[in-house]
This record gives C-alpha cells, sequence and structure tokens, in this order.
C-alpha cells in the first residue's frame, strides 16, 4: 500500500477535527498503508509532501488552509505533487480546491465568530474545474 501524509493544518487544538487524527490514522493502517505520518505543514518543510503517494487534508479551520495556500510555496509543491500522487481533502481540504473560498465564509458568517472575520484573500488552489 502506499505512503500516506495527513495534513492536520486545519485540524489544530483549536479545532473540533483535532481528535480524528489518530483515528483517520489507523484506519488507512488496517487497510494496508505501509507508512502514515500526520504533519502541520509549515514554509520549511512544505517539500516533504512530495515523498509519499497520498496527501490526506484535514478538514477544520478553513483560514489555515488558506494562509497555506497564499502566503507560503505550498501550491507549487502541490501542483508538483498531484503529477503523480493522490490529493483527498476533507471539509475545508476540499473546499480550498476551488478558486475562491469566500462563498464559505459568507454563508457561516453570523454563525461563529470565526467565520465573520476578514481575510487578505479568499483565494483557493484552483484545481476545481
Amino acid at each position: 500500500m502506499k505512503k500516506i501524509l495527513i495534513v492536520g493544518n486545519a485540524a489544530n487544538k483549536s479545532s473540533s477535527s483535532y481528535n480524528q487524527r489518530r483515528i483517520i490514522k489507523k484506519n488507512f493502517e488496517s487497510v494496508g498503508a505501509k507508512k502514515v505520518h500526520i504533519i502541520e505543514l509549515k514554509p520549511e518543510n512544505l517539500k516533504v509532501i512530495l515523498k509519499y503517494d497520498i496527501l490526506y487534508v484535514m478538514g477544520g479551520q478553513i483560514q489555515e488552509l488558506i494562509y497555506l495556500i497564499n502566503k507560503t510555496d505550498f501550491k507549487k509543491y502541490l501542483y508538483e505533487f498531484i503529477k503523480k500522487g493522490v490529493y483527498i481533502g476533507e471539509s475545508a481540504g476540499s473546499i480550498v480546491l476551488e478558486d475562491d473560498t469566500r462563498w464559505y465564509f459568507d454563508l457561516k458568517r453570523g454563525s461563529k465568530d470565526k467565520y465573520s472575520l476578514q481575510l487578505d484573500t479568499y483565494k483557493g488552489l484552483s484545481l476545481s474545474k
């Protein structure tokens, strides 16, 4: 089975998705994945995604992923990764595949404080076409 990297940036400690990290890892291991790692991507470790076959981007705080996409070289490495690998996005991890995620904040605005903040950009990965 493949080498899998679980990206937990959106599922940080303040996210309700945080406790799902270990469950997701165990699920991949139970179906025979030979290597499963959970990581928080930072500007200095982005290139690590190129060593894996599957990139599983968790849900949670979407603004964490928007930052990663627009303020680091993540997009560059991801575009290189998807030439050979598989991207799986859960919730926020799939929403950021779109061109623009503003609709998500507009839809949720008023329901929780985290959706009322104004971001510098709402640009996503532009991979949903």
